[in-house]
């Protein structure tokens, strides 16, 4: 009854100009985007060929591990993607509540949630039953606003309940770029460091073939770690531009009852590194 109170006045605000939404229209628009966290699970998907490349005394008995592997991960980066896909929906709903012209509130694919459940058998990555709930929870309510439509005065609503849905959505996508993505390039370039050092050391540097040898493997090693360095600053990038999210919004949240010009420049800060790190990440 409080919270239906509290939208009713919300609405009368709205209706009388004393709101400033603008702070959740461009919160709204640093949605993230769908094609930059595909790239990063697409290096997900990669690690293990990368691995056994790097891994020269079992390469071939790594094989069958090899296949087996890249197509969990690819049902992986699916259950990845539709993760995101519930978030980018939510944001967009509160940009079309706030009366921007971002109005695609398309519900999200169900199967995301069948996808964390499959994800959580990982324990590296540390998801929690309670967080697939959340996330649960906000997908029910986006997908209810593609069915009902989306309404104004539900902004406060929808900025109260989607508060701790929405920072879980956060912290299982931090988790599995972190724990995931991130410490798979890390482990791959110490592999990689390894592998050349031992080269390097053992090799006859008296023989012409073995010194040609190991300047090709040496090589071959700066460019495969070349390739994880830019892999790894965009996985931090994205880590960053979740944790400037999951701020700006709880700043949306706090500020629901009274949205104005000072909640714009609360959020501007974030919103800035949001933008810093999608730039960061196209570098990918």
């Amino acid at each position: 009854m409080r919270l239906y109170f509290r939208s009713a006045f919300l609405f009368l605000a709205l209706l009388g100009g004393c709101v400033d939404t603008s702070a959740v229209t461009k919160f709204a628009q640093t949605a993230p985007d769908q094609t930059k966290l595909s790239a990063l699970a697409d290096v997900w998907v990669a690690l293990p060929e990368n691995e056994i490349k790097w891994d020269i005394y079992r390469r071939n008995e790594l094989k069958d591990k090899l296949k087996a592997d890249q197509q969990v991960r690819q049902k992986q980066k699916k259950s990845l993607e539709e993760l995101n896909g519930v978030l980018i929906a939510y944001m967009n709903a509160l940009g079309a509540m706030s009366g921007s012209a971002l109005s695609d509130t398309t519900a999200p694919a169900k199967s995301a949630i069948d996808g964390l459940k499959a994800l959580k058998s990982s324990k590296a990555l540390g998801i929690t039953d309670a967080e697939i709930a959340s996330v649960n929870t906000l997908f029910s309510f986006v997908a209810n606003l593609a069915v009902s439509g989306v309404q104004q005065h539900e902004l406060l609503r929808a900025l109260e309940s989607g508060e701790g849905p929405f920072q879980d959505i956060v912290s299982i996508e931090r988790k599995i770029v972190k724990r995931g993505i991130l410490a798979g390039i890390k482990s791959l370039k110490s592999s990689i460091r390894r592998v050349d050092d031992e080269a390097q050391e053992t090799l006859p540097k008296d023989q012409k073939l073995s010194q040609i040898a190991a300047f090709a493997l040496h090589r071959a090693a700066e460019e495969d770690l070349s390739s994880c360095s830019a892999q790894e600053e965009a996985a931090k990038a994205y880590i960053k531009a979740l944790d400037n999210l999951s701020e700006a919004h709880t700043v949306l949240y706090e500020s629901r009852n009274k949205l104005s010009k000072q909640t714009v420049e609360k959020i501007l800060p974030y919103i800035e590194k949001i933008e810093d790190a999608y730039a960061a990440l196209g570098q990918l």
